[in-house]
């Protein structure tokens, strides 16, 4: 069994206070499935292609996985990982564990033993779960090869059936009996366990017990009017809280979530209008590349009402184009963290420009601020870092004292390292990340603004502008961008391109550099430190 005993929590006043306000509650996975079960047994709860899992079914066969894991001599408080794509069986498998009492460790599906093993190590794994090897991916071997390297991680789950004596099968899980468990959990217990962007020694995990995870997805569906009628789609993945949370908001209210397994611009689109998506949950990326690819076009959206959009700053208009091909819907905003869970969204009664250029306003229960560099908090419409907290912010990292040291301030506000604005309604203008901004000549100079004009340039898919080391000047912007095929671009074409868009010479990049692949996180968020690394020491060799 997993020792938590040194976990961050809030303190006992404040869980009280978060009691009282009526934000945590009682709730627990099993609650809610029980509660959709018995009342409507035969509402569908997961579309996948033709198939359909009603809630009476997945919660039969969530409980004779829990039990499976139970008999196999799994624990309440035991940690299970998971690395598999977005499947039905992956919310079978996540409410499993939940049921059992068990604490989920999701595992982004581009991670490889060297990635996954200090985590699983850190969050004290005994079991882990993965999808059918593939022919790029043998998944089971990469599990043995972890599995000889942490101790602790007892079993190996595979998908499907095995005759591998080293793994078992999943498809044995899932044929254990239908029956309650015996010590279910409560909602003060343990059920998940995320971790933040990098993999290195000291790892940043967020662990998460019912009272703040659940009352995140009861309160998030008021925001984007999410109801039992609505057909869910999350193109992140639920490896990542991102796809995990929007996933179980639809179970909270009795939508039907509907599969999206691997992203890519054409399975987008056609998923979503094959599959009659309402609500759809994304990041920028997701959508430039169907719109550019001309899916937005070629494919039938008319049952969508709402397209929210987290992860990185939207282009205001790639937003505003989106939105104009939707024949019923609106595309909208949110901000959404590891650390927050979901924390503010745009109105959906909010005019185009809101919802197109900012993140909206804090959510019931979050409250907000910005900081300058002193720590002063700053009146609306100034630029500083955005701090907030509340009933789901987490109080600190698991095991990791800098970190929480450096992230988490008196009195519970966390800082988000995001550069942002408040104006006097509230909403939330990001404007950039701190560690992001180029020192030019002592010029502080911040680039997404120049990137959101790129992402205009009929050329260009995705452009992220990272700082180049100089001699002479300490860094210039040096440009990464990924192309439309049959596409090619220069410098020269980017800077007529800037001038043509009133851009100041002082904020062009100096360099470009034209990529296949853009590193991306699972919610396609762009890696910039991964391009700085490919930066490296190459020093300013190009002019503009």
């Amino acid at each position: 069994m997993s020792n938590f005993d040194d976990a961050p929590r809030y303190d006992a006043a404040t869980e009280a206070e978060f009691r009282e306000q009526g934000y945590w509650t009682d709730d627990t996975l099993e609650t809610v499935l029980a509660k959709w079960s018995s009342s409507e047994p035969g509402r569908v709860a997961i579309i996948h292609g033709p198939a359909r899992i009603t809630f009476g079914e997945l919660h039969a066969a969530s409980r004779r996985v829990a039990n499976g894991l139970l008999d196999l001599g799994l624990r309440k408080g035991n940690v299970v990982a998971i690395q598999m794509p977005n499947l039905p069986e992956f919310l079978i498998a996540y409410l499993g564990v939940a049921l059992m009492g068990g604490v989920l460790c999701p595992l982004h599906m581009p991670y490889r033993a060297s990635e996954m093993t200090p985590l699983l190590a850190h969050a004290g794994a005994r079991a882990i779960i993965c999808g059918e090897p593939t022919g790029s991916y043998d998944c089971r071997a990469e599990m043995r090869r972890v599995k000889d390297m942490v101790p602790g991680l007892e079993f190996i789950i595979g998908l499907g059936r095995s005759d591998d004596p080293d793994i078992v099968s999943f498809d044995t899980l899932a044929a254990a009996a239908d029956a309650p468990i015996a010590d279910p959990p409560t909602a003060a217990d343990w059920v998940i366990i995320n971790f933040t962007s990098g993999t290195s020694s000291a790892p940043k995990a967020i662990l998460r017990h019912y009272e703040p995870y659940m009352a995140n997805t009861r309160i998030s569906p008021a925001t984007v009017d999410l109801t039992s009628d609505d057909v869910m789609m999350s193109a992140p993945p639920f490896s990542h809280g991102f796809g995990l949370y929007t996933s179980t908001m639809a179970l909270y209210v009795g939508a039907a979530n509907l599969m999206l397994p691997q992203y890519s611009p054409e399975a987008f689109a056609r998923t979503i209008a094959e599959g009659g998506a309402t609500l759809v949950w994304g990041a920028p990326a997701h959508l430039v590349a169907a719109l550019k690819a001309g899916h937005f076009e070629k494919h039938d959206f008319s049952s969508v009402r709402d397209i929210e959009l987290g992860g990185s700053v939207c282009p205001p208009d790639v937003a505003r184009a989106a939105e104009q091909l939707l024949p019923n819907g609106r595309i909208g905003q949110i901000f959404g963290l590891t650390e927050g869970m979901l924390t503010m969204q745009t109105r959906l009664d909010a005019p185009a420009a809101i919802r197109h250029s900012s993140t909206g306003i804090a959510n019931q229960g979050v409250e907000l601020r910005i900081t300058g560099g002193d720590g002063r908090v700053l009146e609306a419409g100034a630029e500083g870092e955005l701090e907030m907290r509340g009933y789901s912010v987490t109080p600190g990292y698991l095991r990791n004292e800098s970190a929480n040291a450096t992230s988490f301030g008196p009195d519970g506000w966390y800082r988000t390292g995001d550069l942002a604005i408040i104006d006097d309604g509230g909403n939330v203008y990001i404007t950039g990340r701190d560690r992001d901004i180029i020192n030019r000549g002592s010029i502080k100079i911040n680039p997404t603004d120049v990137e959101s004009i790129l992402a205009r340039h009929p050329a260009i898919v995705l452009a992220a502008i990272v700082p180049m080391p100089d001699e002479a000047l300490g860094e210039r912007g040096c440009l990464f961008a990924t192309l439309l095929p049959g596409e090619t671009l220069d410098l020269a074409a980017v800077t007529a391109f800037l001038a043509d868009n009133d851009v100041a010479k002082l904020q062009w990049p100096e360099h470009l550099v034209v990529v296949e692949d853009m590193p991306m996180t699972p919610t396609k968020k762009i890696i910039k430190s991964e391009l700085q690394k490919m930066v490296g020491e190459v020093r300013f060799s190009a002019r503009a």
